[in-house]
């Protein structure tokens, strides 16, 4: 069973934020799923004149949540292996071709959708090859914090 793990890319402050590493972001899950919000305290004053912090909670709406695959890219023994999420860009060297993790609600399942979809070439399906599907794939950014990588003439 592959470890349940999201995160999180804010819009507005053009942010990838992870569970845990921000002090005053907290997700969690309800019946419409995952939702982040964002504790804020604020100075306020009573109608008696007393001031007084006041703690509350913002909800984040404007979030694109992704959620990881539960593999690792092929990092060196000298590199750290990086966790492989929804919206990665993943790099194959030996085929010199990039793909987008994407997730597929119909199949509920993982795919690597190749980047350059005019030249027909395959897509692959995490299920269909279990945890080969990403050997020698190395991850080089997402879709959110590297667009320019989206473009073909831009990762040639």
């Amino acid at each position: 069973m592959r470890e349940v793990k999201y995160r999180a890319w804010d819009n507005v402050e053009n942010k990838m934020y992870y569970p845990g590493e921000e002090e005053n972001i907290h997700f969690y899950f309800d019946s419409s799923g995952i939702v982040a919000e964002r504790f804020i305290e604020e100075e306020v004053c009573t109608p008696e004149g007393e001031r007084g912090m006041y703690g509350g909670t913002e909800k984040l709406e404007h979030h694109k949540y992704m959620q990881y695959t539960g593999l690792k890219d092929n990092a060196s023994e000298e590199e750290h292996p990086m966790e492989i999420f929804e919206s990665d860009i993943l790099f194959d060297p030996v085929n010199d071709e990039y793909y987008i993790v994407t997730w597929d609600e119909s199949y509920a399942n993982f795919f690597l959708k190749n980047i350059d979809d005019s030249l027909g070439k395959p897509d692959y399906d995490f299920a269909e090859y279990d945890t080969d599907v990403c050997d020698g794939l190395y991850v080089v950014g997402n879709i959110h914090e590297n667009p320019e990588l989206l473009c073909d003439s831009n990762v040639r």
